[in-house]
């Protein structure tokens, strides 16, 4: 592995477990095995490695979404919409995910710009993806044609933001799946 993506990968785990302001340049030195001077050969600060981070993690997310949804052996929008929220739901306890979720949902108030913009062009690119899926199912009939695209759209976004903030998601996905799947499915 590069040393850059050592620096990233291990300065993603200290920002999800410490946040922005409990993370110092220091410690991420000491987590990886190398000296602080060493480390700002690579970034000028802390803020641009943490923006790297940013980056690789939208990048992931991107990555993530479009190998599932454009999956060949995934032929409906059901198995696709049904792995992509399962997967997520077995991301959670990674370090990456707590990260995502801790910027995310808590972002510090002097980063926030920093972090939408960064996060917000990777959601909206999922989110369009998702929203093809569900276009095409519901064009198909495999969803109801009464609900609009925008309406199960949220609904689903919804379940995809609890799935990843609870742990305990995961031993009852199925019964979940089953509920919000019958609620969106033609009558």
């Amino acid at each position: 592995m590069k040393t850059k993506d050592k620096i990233i990968n291990e300065s993603i785990k200290l920002f999800a477990e410490n946040g922005f302001e409990g993370t110092s340049m220091a410690s991420i030195a000491k987590q990886i095995g190398v000296t602080k001077p060493s480390l700002y050969a690579h970034y000028e600060n802390k803020l641009a490695l943490f923006e790297s981070c940013l980056e690789k993690i939208s990048n992931e997310q991107i990555e993530f979404t479009t190998k599932i949804l454009k999956d060949p052996n995934l032929n409906t929008a059901e198995e696709k919409l049904f792995t992509l929220l399962k997967d997520c739901s077995l991301m959670v306890s990674e370090k990456k995910y707590s990260f995502y979720n801790r910027f995310y949902f808590l972002p510090p108030l002097e980063l926030k710009e920093i972090i939408e913009s960064k996060l917000e062009k990777a959601a909206t690119m999922c989110d369009e993806l998702i929203a093809n899926i569900i276009k095409e199912a519901v064009n198909n009939g495999e969803m109801d044609e009464q609900l609009s695209v925008e309406e199960i759209m949220y609904s689903y976004k919804c379940l995809m933001d609890g799935v990843s903030c609870r742990l305990d998601t995961y031993n009852n996905f199925d019964s979940i799946w089953k509920v919000f799947w019958r609620g969106v499915k033609p009558l």
